[in-house]
C-alpha cells in the first residue's frame, strides 16, 4: 500500500529555557507540518495528538531565528515528518527578571443593605516576574473584586485570586493573596450653610440667590463624623455665560466614598451684569 500523505497544525511547546530566561514574543504559535504514513498510523497520531518541541536550551537575550527540526517532532507512530511551515521561527528572550509589587483590591460598597468597606489591607507581598525591559512598569497588580454578601462582623478575611498582567510571559506568585478589610455601618450628616463658588465670565458681576446651599450627606459612619464643611466643595460655573438672568443647579463635589443624599435648594436664581 502506498503511503499517503496529511497536514495537521500542531501548538509549539518550549523545552530546556534557562530559568533565567523568559520568552517574550514568538512569531508562530503553531507549525504546520505534512506527514506521511499509512492510514491505521494517521488515526493513531490523531487521537494522541503530537506537541512539537521547541527546544530553547541555547537561547540568549535577543532576537533568536530558530530552524524548525523533524527530531522536535514528538511522534509515537512510524509516520514520516516531510515538511514543516514556517521552516524557521523568530523567538524573542529576555533575562528574567522580580521584584515584589503591591496590591490593588477593587470593591464596591454595599449602599443598599448600609454598609461599607472603609479600610483593606493586603497580609502578603507577591513578587512578579517578567522580562527585564518591561517588568519596571508593572507597579501594582489587581486582584479580584471584594464582594460581601452580608454585614454581620465589622473585620473579614478573604483569600482573593490575583488577575495577572494580560502579557503571558509575566507570572505572579503568590496567585492569591490574604486581605482584611474593615467594615462600617452607614451614617447621614447634614450640613446647612455650605459657601458657594461661582466661576464668573471676566469683568462681570453676578447676584446669587440663596447665597449658601444645606448638602445632606452619607457614608461610612467613621468618614462621616470627620467630614468638615471645607471638605465639601459647591460650584456653579458661569464663565461661559453673558449678561442676563439665569436659573441654574450647583455642582456638588464630595470626598471619595461620600455619597449625596440632596440638595437644598436644587435650583439657584442667577443675575450677571
Amino acid at each position: 500500500m502506498r503511503p499517503q500523505t496529511i497536514s495537521i497544525d500542531l501548538p509549539i511547546k518550549f523545552v530546556n529555557l534557562p530559568q533565567h530566561l523568559v520568552v517574550k514574543q514568538i512569531s508562530a504559535s503553531n507549525v504546520k507540518v505534512q506527514l506521511s504514513g499509512k492510514g491505521s498510523d494517521f488515526l493513531r497520531l490523531l487521537l494522541h495528538k503530537p506537541i512539537y518541541q521547541l527546544d530553547l536550551a541555547m537561547m540568549r537575550p535577543g532576537l533568536n531565528r530558530i530552524k524548525l527540526a523533524p527530531d522536535e517532532l514528538s511522534i509515537a507512530t512510524p509516520v514520516l515528518l516531510k515538511s514543516t511551515t514556517p521552516e524557521y521561527v523568530e523567538v524573542l528572550i529576555d533575562k528574567l527578571e522580580s521584584k515584589p509589587v503591591s496590591v490593588v483590591v477593587p470593591y464596591r460598597p454595599d449602599t443598599q443593605k448600609g454598609f461599607y468597606i472603609t479600610d483593606i489591607t493586603v497580609l502578603d507581598t507577591p513578587i512578579l516576574y517578567g522580562p527585564e525591559e518591561d517588568i519596571p512598569f508593572i507597579r501594582q497588580v489587581v486582584t479580584e473584586s471584594l464582594l460581601v454578601s452580608e454585614f454581620t462582623p465589622t473585620e473579614i478575611i478573604r483569600k482573593l485570586k490575583i488577575i495577572s498582567p494580560k502579557a503571558d510571559y509575566f507570572k505572579v506568585i503568590p496567585e492569591s493573596v490574604t486581605i482584611r478589610a474593615t467594615l462600617e455601618t452607614e451614617d447621614t450628616r447634614l450640613f446647612v450653610d455650605v459657601p458657594i463658588n461661582i466661576i464668573l465670565p471676566i469683568q462681570h458681576k453676578v447676584r446669587l440667590e440663596p447665597k449658601t446651599v444645606q448638602i445632606a450627606v452619607r457614608g461610612p459612619k467613621s468618614w462621616i463624623q470627620k467630614l468638615q464643611i471645607n471638605d465639601i466643595k459647591v460650584q456653579i460655573n458661569l464663565s461661559k455665560f453673558t449678561i442676563g438672568e439665569y436659573q441654574e443647579p450647583a455642582e456638588i463635589i464630595l470626598p471619595k466614598g461620600i455619597f449625596l443624599v440632596r440638595c437644598e435648594p436644587q435650583i439657584f436664581n442667577i443675575k450677571i451684569y
